[in-house]
């Protein structure tokens, strides 16, 4: 069992997608559970054969969770319990003592986000010593859990994460968001995927965006994703007199044939572990800008395979984009090289075989209920 806390479209979940269809269904009877009744992606995971069971977790701090969720334990007779960051980790961590059963906790870290709650990080820190294998997305994640929160080493696995560039290499592209926006061809297009919340940091990017529109006339930002800053994000714009060359697409399930449409992407967040947009947008051939956080400088290589700045400065975007939308041929050669490393290093196929590597050395030497 996978426990999320929402099967919303997100980097996140859309990994846990991918990863219960790659994985041997011969072998392993998959379940995914929710925290939240929040579940646009339920049906995809159906379709897949796995099962989804949701939960209505109250606000804050929610008492009786943890004892719903023993009980779908004990159910389901789970072997695995797989948790993702750290709602799902503190609740899972306490069903799965409160289910009775020596059953396998395994628990993939996605960021250096820890929580705020002085109370909730001692015990998520105080359960971390205390399952069988903690997962990390990237080198800095794991970093930051071996030297920020006092876990061992050899507690911790780095799988990078992975996706399906099979997807990405499809001639089909959905032309639709310009031409209902109506953009002309030959237009300068900047694109970004991504939650419209802080993290992300949407704000920087519109004003580096504001920039850019002083001398290049015909330069498109086209958002993709929703979230609850969109109306903020809205009326920044128009602050800016920008918002009648930005396009929000709100969230998407087709990503993979809007990505072509972009001449850049750009990722604006002010923290990442590895980003599953980032390796979308290498598979798709698009050059790429991010911020120098998390596991991002492990995917790309600064002047080399893409450009690289620091969080929050607006400035130092603006000259990335104006270098690659001006420079035709070096953002061909970053996108080319991006390319390779994705397809290199960040295949499902390679993500999937490393998780199934720790489930079963687990399972080999755990006695099971």
């Amino acid at each position: 069992m996978h426990l999320t806390f929402s099967l919303d479209i997100g980097g996140l979940e859309n990994l846990v997608l991918n990863l219960l269809k790659t994985l041997d269904h011969d072998r392993y009877r998959l379940t995914v559970c929710s925290l939240t009744d929040k579940t646009a992606l339920a049906d995809e995971f159906e379709q897949q054969g796995v099962s989804v069971y949701r939960l209505n977790k109250r606000e804050g701090i929610d008492p009786f969770l943890p004892f719903q969720l023993a009980r779908l334990i004990k159910v389901n007779q789970v072997h695995i319990l797989h948790t993702h960051n750290t709602a799902p980790f503190f609740y899972g961590f306490l069903a799965g003592k409160l289910a009775g059963c020596g059953n396998i906790h395994v628990h993939t870290e996605h960021s250096r986000m820890a929580p705020n709650h002085r109370l909730l990080r001692n015990l998520i820190l105080f359960f971390s010593k205390r399952i069988h294998k903690i997962i990390s997305d990237s080198k800095s994640v794991t970093d930051y859990l071996i030297h920020a929160q006092g876990i061992s080493r050899e507690h911790i696995v780095t799988i990078l994460n992975g996706i399906d560039i099979s997807l990405y290499s499809s001639s089909v592209i959905d032309r639709w968001p310009l031409d209902e926006a109506g953009i002309k061809a030959g237009s300068k297009i900047i694109g970004t995927v991504g939650r419209l919340e802080d993290v992300k940091d949407h704000a920087t990017l519109l004003l580096a965006f504001s920039k850019i529109c002083q001398t290049i006339s015909n330069a498109y930002l086209i958002i993709v994703g929703d979230g609850s800053l969109r109306g903020a994000l809205t009326q920044r714009a128009k602050d800016l007199h920008i918002l009648e060359r930005i396009v929000f697409l709100g969230s998407r399930r087709d990503v993979h044939r809007i990505l072509p449409l972009f001449d850049l992407f750009v990722l604006s967040s002010k923290s990442e572990g590895l980003p599953l947009s980032l390796l979308e947008a290498m598979a798709a051939s698009v050059p790429v800008i991010a911020t120098r956080v998390g596991g991002i400088p492990e995917i790309i290589l600064d002047h080399e395979s893409g450009l690289l700045f620091s969080p929050g400065d607006a400035d130092a975007l603006a000259d990335c984009i104006h270098t690659l939308l001006l420079n035709s041929e070096k953002a061909k050669s970053f996108s080319e090289k991006a390319f390779e490393r994705v397809v290199s290093s960040f295949s499902i196929r390679a993500m999937t075989d490393q998780y199934e590597a720790v489930y079963n050395s687990l399972v080999k030497y755990t006695r099971l209920c």
